[in-house]
């Protein structure tokens, strides 16, 4: 898992750097380029999903077992 998590993170700062360069772009030349709106989408995707993919590691590491989904989280154990 370290090793996957550890590539991952290296496509993650990749989508990281490319939204930063990004950032300072002017709004109106973003919105007119459907090229660049779906780079865009698609790097705070992969971005958002590292996220949720380490937290789960992380919390995986420190208490075990962790719930699947919101649904069961929030749901009382029995």
């Amino acid at each position: 898992m370290r090793k996957e998590l550890l590539r991952r993170y290296n496509r993650f700062k990749k989508a990281i750097d490319l939204l930063s360069k990004l950032s300072l772009m002017n709004a109106e030349s973003i919105i007119e380029d459907y090229v660049l709106i779906s780079s865009l989408e698609r790097n705070i995707q992969v971005a958002v999903e590292f996220i949720i993919d380490l937290s789960n590691y992380i919390l995986s590491e420190t208490i075990g077992e962790i719930q699947d989904t919101y649904k069961e989280h929030s749901q009382p154990r029995q």
